[in-house]
């Protein structure tokens, strides 16, 4: 019989001295001491370490005494390039007792870090708490010029929710042509594809710099199902007035509104062939990272 094991350790003084560094030099408070995080299978005697789980692996941390929850933000990872990257994370009570939830695929080492933004774009919109939420957990990087009633490409989409999942980047691996260049964004892509969870066009091209619409985006989210675990049905599909205008490839934009991912418009419409802006966007993402407990 195979044994599941998550051995949690304190990391050696020089990597959270490097830790520490790097949230000097980012602005952000450590809230709770690192930990390294270290996932593996026991067969016959035999330790094989797995560094990518497949499925997101819980991690709960108690909150030190003196801790304010309010000020838990985000987990983090120590990348190999010295960067943090964030990873869905929330905060529970349980037992008189606040726990940070960081939810990962990786081995690494994790720190939890207070980490407010505010974007003043969207002051006094109706995505104000939502996108500052989303920018404080680095699922938004370019908060100065961040432009939320612009159109989203593809390519915003595919950085957004690999940052949103706490993804790696991946380097291409030439199976779309138009994603080939090592780039962030291309990397992003890249891990997307790598998971499964978008496949490109019958041409073999990503076109990261087409708009995405409403339905493209819901069929990847679908994809997404395997990390974004969405069980409760929230919404009556039938009362969309122009459901049926759903295109036949996208039909899995169906499950994604059923379980509230996408409401809908005041309307009673789904505008699935509409352009998606990146404020309607985010909000989609974020709705499924918390209807999915990931995030809160």
């Amino acid at each position: 019989m195979d044994d599941f094991v998550i051995r949690v350790s304190v990391p050696s003084a020089e990597d959270i001295e490097q830790i520490q560094d790097v949230a000097n030099e980012m602005g952000v408070d450590l809230v709770i001491e690192p930990v390294r995080v270290k996932t593996e299978i026991i067969k016959d005697g035999e330790s094989t370490v797995y560094n990518d789980f497949g499925s997101f692996v819980t991690i709960k941390v108690a909150l030190p005494e003196g801790v304010d929850p309010e000020d838990i933000t985000t987990g983090v990872v120590l990348d190999p390039d010295g960067t943090f990257r964030a990873v869905p994370t929330r905060v529970v009570f349980e037992n008189d007792q606040y726990y940070a939830v960081v939810s990962s695929l990786y081995n690494s080492i994790y720190a939890v870090i207070h980490h407010n933004v505010v974007v003043t774009s969207v002051e006094g919109r109706w995505s104000e708490d939502m996108i500052n939420n989303m920018a404080s957990r680095m699922v938004i990087s370019n908060v100065d010029d961040f432009d939320l009633t612009a159109d989203m490409t593809r390519a915003d989409f595919a950085v957004y929710l690999v940052n949103a999942l706490g993804l790696e980047g991946q380097m291409p691996d030439g199976s779309l042509e138009d994603v080939s260049e090592d780039t962030s964004v291309n990397r992003a892509i890249a891990a997307l594809v790598e998971k499964g969870i978008i496949m490109g066009y019958p041409d073999g091209t990503f076109k990261g710099d087409r708009t995405i619409t409403r339905e493209e985006m819901g069929v990847m989210i679908a994809n997404a199902r395997v990390f974004i675990v969405l069980e409760t049905i929230v919404n009556d599909v039938s009362a969309f007035e122009d459901l049926d205008s759903i295109s036949t490839w996208a039909q899995d934009m169906r499950d994604i509104v059923a379980l509230g991912v996408y409401n809908g418009y005041r309307d009673g419409t789904l505008r699935p062939k509409q352009n998606i802006t990146h404020e309607e966007g985010l909000q989609v993402i974020y709705n499924a990272l918390y209807l999915a407990g990931l995030i809160d």
